[in-house]
């Protein structure tokens, strides 16, 4: 265990070294990556305050929230002992990969594994900020402790364990849901070998234990919805003319939350059109100038509402490669012509790129984003392709970011996409890039030979969908860094290893330590004399120079 213990130091000062030596160091993110981490922090002071968060819907998964919640209960209240915690889950994921390999593999693959994870410039970064990656990839990691054992000898007491942290990654990254039914099923197919009816069994059993700690959160969280629905905010304010009872018995059917916008908007285009008083065929305005009635929001989506949301922003028309909220900016559909609708209201819609839940258009993509996007994906096969490859390009970059505060050999400087982290751009990263890309193709040839393996590649394949599917983010490719460093590891190992004489082989081993120590001094060097850091050329220095809530595509140098 002495390696686990020197292992777990060098990674934490590694970190403690990559934050310290950074103006960003009382922040509640990390320069390099700002990702949503001022939104957790702003939720999870609501949780400790008793209030109520984003109208206190379930629009986004709680873990990292009520883990922050959890840890300011616990005495680390201020935004110092915060990062600390975060700096010190971070270096447990090079020592938790390295135990996770150790069960299935020799012990030079797990070490230069766990090393690799240590050294990696993504991960660092990650650790940096209170977003919700670190966490996640810990939770992810430990369920891979012991996997091959459950596979070939299963336990009740691991396979239920096993089961519950699942459920609970998947509350901090909905998405994980994908990798956790690829992953049982990786495991049902020995078990069923076995015995059809225990694997089946077994499998059921882990499904439902996943669900039984899902269900207080979507039990809480369909409660929330449901009032959302049905229990309106304020009381519905008298209209600008009459509304006859049919048409007040159809308002009165639509949701309360967006009763007195469609209140106002229909008796504004009634008196527009000369109207008088709002008869039932009235409402059909909504539908012509919206091209959706407003329903109900769904009482059980698994675990957060922004899925279909997301899933329909990253795949309409006006998408890019990275997070976008054009299609939220959108104008809508008018029907007849924007004539035929007041023109004062046309000027107040909600076109801003926030999200609003009594703009029908919204709400539609907030429903049915999964029932959209999918229609845009089969009408336009040619150009989802074109993107999904520019995505998993984005995503690669975080796969392959470097190593140390410096990113060696490639740099740091770069640019920082909308609520991502910093990649470096140019012939020199895309080369190293490249051969990483190479590198890692060679281990997962040895797939065949190594089924130990397939649960990491399994982790990679599901966060390659991922992000092909949704949006482009450097932040989904350092998710996969675990699975990146066995690979690595994989391909020394059964490609280049075996080739080495003797000498050779000793070289070999005082290179990479040469390498382990350069990395640590350079890591020193740039704490004694951290770096001159310009975002779009403005100084950092105690403060972000640019505001808080905004999230733009930024350059980033560290000079």
């Amino acid at each position: 265990m002495a390696f686990a213990g020197a292992l777990f130091c060098g990674a934490l000062l590694l970190r403690l070294m990559f934050w310290s030596a950074s103006p960003d160091a009382d922040w509640a993110y990390s320069i390099a990556y700002k990702g949503d981490a001022q939104l957790w922090l702003s939720y999870a002071q609501a949780l400790s305050q008793g209030q109520a968060f984003e109208l206190g819907l379930p629009l986004r998964p709680p873990g990292t929230a009520y883990l922050i919640a959890g840890l300011m209960s616990l005495g680390a209240d201020s935004l110092l002992s915060l990062r600390l915690a975060w700096l010190v889950m971070g270096a447990c994921l090079p020592l938790v990969l390295y135990l996770a390999l150790r069960d299935g593999f020799a012990e030079r693959i797990a070490r230069i594994a766990g090393v690799l994870a240590a050294a990696s410039t993504s991960l660092l970064v990650l650790a940096s900020s209170l977003d919700a990656e670190t966490p996640y990839l810990l939770l992810a990691l430990l369920s891979l402790l012991g996997i091959d054992k459950l596979r070939r000898h299963p336990r009740w007491i691991h396979l239920l364990l096993w089961s519950a942290v699942q459920a609970l990654a998947c509350l901090i990254r909905a998405e994980h849901a994908l990798l956790a039914v690829l992953l049982l099923l990786w495991l049902t197919i020995p078990w069923c070998r076995a015995s059809r009816g225990s694997g089946l069994c077994r499998a059921a059993a882990s499904l439902f234990s996943m669900g039984l700690v899902l269900l207080p959160w979507q039990l809480q969280a369909a409660e929330a919805i449901d009032r959302f629905n049905t229990s309106a905010v304020q009381e519905l304010r008298a209209p600008e003319i009459p509304w006859e009872q049919p048409a007040r018995e159809q308002l009165m059917a639509l949701p309360a939350f967006c009763r007195q916008s469609a209140q106002g908007f229909v008796s504004a285009c009634v008196r527009h059109r000369g109207g008088e008083r709002v008869r039932a065929e009235d409402l059909r305005i909504l539908q012509d100038a919206y091209g959706w009635t407003p329903a109900a929001l769904g009482r059980y989506p698994f675990v957060a509402l922004y899925g279909p949301l997301n899933f329909y922003l990253a795949n309409n028309p006006l998408a890019d490669v990275g997070f976008s909220r054009a299609a939220l900016a959108s104008p809508p559909q008018l029907a007849g012509g924007a004539d035929a609708y007041d023109p004062l209201w046309l000027r107040n819609l909600p076109l801003n790129g926030e999200l609003a839940f009594e703009y029908p258009p919204h709400l539609a993509m907030l429903s049915h984003g999964y029932a959209m996007g999918g229609a845009w994906i089969l009408a336009h096969p040619v150009d989802f392709l074109a993107r999904a490859v520019l995505k998993l390009e984005r995503f690669w970059r975080g796969a392959a970011h470097g190593f140390g505060g410096y990113a060696q050999p490639i740099g740091l400087s770069g640019m920082r996409h909308r609520v991502d982290l910093v990649v470096a751009e140019g012939i020199v990263p895309a080369a190293f890039r490249l051969l990483l890309l190479l590198a890692v193709l060679l281990g997962v040839l040895s797939l065949r030979r190594r089924p130990a393996a397939w649960p990491l590649f399994l982790w990679l394949l599901s966060k390659l969908l991922i992000s092909a599917l949704f949006f482009g983010y450097a932040r989904q490719g350092a998710l996969v860094v675990p699975a990146v460093a066995l690979f690595l590891a994989l391909a020394w190992e059964d490609r280049i290893w075996p080739r080495l004489g003797e000498i050779g082989r000793k070289r070999a081993t005082h290179l990479g330590m040469l390498l382990i120590a350069w990395l640590f001094w350079s890591e020193g060097w740039r704490w004694l004399r951290p770096p001159e850091i310009r975002i779009d050329g403005r100084e950092v220095m105690a403060v972000d120079p640019w505001p808080v809530a905004l999230q733009e595509n930024r350059r980033l140098e560290f000079r």
